[in-house]
């Protein structure tokens, strides 16, 4: 297995943390939604 860079750690940790961000789209999409929809701070998950 190839070493990751320093570059490949943060782009998968920036990921991460979009992906649990509701104010990001990427949160939406790794929940199977296009994006992040317009009423999102109205929004109860």
């Amino acid at each position: 297995m190839d070493p990751r860079t320093p570059e490949q750690e943060k782009a998968d940790l920036d990921n991460q943390s979009n992906q649990g961000n509701r104010n990001n789209d990427a949160y939406y999409q790794s929940r199977g939604e296009e994006r992040r929809p317009d009423d999102w701070e109205e929004r109860n998950d």
